[in-house]
């Protein structure tokens, strides 16, 4: 859960003291998900499956070079997608993804040539993300989806160009996504109807304020919103079929800074502190259906505890927290916290 030298797996406790469970070679940007009874990330040579002890449980092979660019669990826990930067250049691009989907128990990956977007992975087995034709100049972007199995299936989407599109999402419910796009200084979101019908069809759902400066892993789609956490706390939801289901709402975390913001099912997790003069760190969940329910907030004794100042030494290095998951269900109150 901390970047360095290399990657270490952190656990802590209902006081908060923490203790070194797990130690792997360092991956870019990594991650720990869920999936199904145990968790996973990224090590630098593929996937690795492991319990609440740290103990691995699988490994998988993907040949990717530990430069994860995203994880996305599906919303049951028990499909996991990850895409790695491969560094496979193409036309100016920054490199090429490899995309991998498991269960846990097998694993399916394609090659793109291209940073993809908007990967979204379903209960149902699938992993969808918004990619760029291979065609030279051409104004358009494909949609891909990739099964468990290994099926692939692609369209086009006509009309727009994949370097001005930036993030974005599949509805696992039904032929719909939605991404937002940026042309001649201005954003818009736009929703794709029919994604793999040669018939598709795209509308504007509106434009978009200027994005706020925004906590580490603060973006994920939850129960048809693309929501955002901000650095002040702010939780932004925008619809991703109807302008109409925008919703916005101050995440109460006492004026803190919100550093990190990951979700778990129907809870968001925000790691934050103090703006000034201190070293704390907490943990606050809030329910996602309601954000005036939240947990007690749990400090983390991360930047005090003697056993990580001693393995940061160790390293040579300053660790500094970069992912958090619960074990267990979190445990929220709805009443007047102040």
């Amino acid at each position: 859960m901390t970047k360095g030298a290399n990657d270490i797996i952190i656990a802590s406790d209902s006081r908060g003291e923490v203790d070194i469970i797990a130690e792997d070679g360092e991956v870019y940007h990594n991650f720990i998900r869920r999936l199904g009874n145990y968790f996973a990330k990224a090590v630098p040579d593929g996937i690795l499956i492991f319990d609440k002890q740290g103990n691995p449980i699988r490994k998988f092979d993907t040949d990717t070079g530990g430069y994860l660019m995203d994880a996305n669990s599906s919303d049951d826990g028990n499909l996991l997608g990850m895409s790695f930067n491969i560094g496979r250049a193409q036309q100016g691009n920054l490199g090429g993804n490899r995309l991998a989907l498991t269960d846990g128990k097998k694993v399916s990956y394609i090659n793109s040539n291209y940073l993809v977007e908007g990967m979204t992975v379903c209960d149902d087995g699938r992993m969808l993300w918004f990619d760029r034709p291979d065609e030279a100049n051409m104004k358009a972007i494909k949609v891909a989806e990739m099964r468990l199995d290994g099926t692939i299936r692609s369209e086009i989407i006509d009309g727009y160009k994949f370097e001005n599109l930036h993030r974005g999402s599949f509805d696992c419910n039904d032929q719909s996504a939605m991404f937002f796009y940026s042309e001649e200084e201005q954003t818009y979101r736009i929703k794709v109807n029919g994604v793999f019908s040669e018939n598709n069809s795209t509308e504007v759902l509106g434009e978009e304020l200027p994005w706020e400066e925004q906590a580490f892993d603060g973006f994920f789609v939850y129960n048809g919103r693309y929501y955002e956490v901000s650095d002040t706390g702010k939780l932004r939801g925008r619809g991703t079929h109807s302008a109409s289901d925008d919703i916005q709402v101050q995440l109460d975390i006492g004026g803190d800074r919100a550093f990190m913001a990951s979700r778990f099912g129907k809870w968001l997790l925000v790691n934050h502190f103090p703006r000034e003069g201190s070293d704390k760190k907490y943990i606050t969940v809030f329910d996602i259906d309601n954000p005036s329910c939240r947990s007690e907030r749990r400090t983390i004794s991360f930047n005090d505890s003697p056993l990580i100042e001693s393995k940061g030494k160790e390293m040579g290095v300053r660790l500094m927290l970069a992912s958090v998951v619960p074990v267990g269900a979190p445990t929220v109150t709805c009443k007047n916290w102040r």
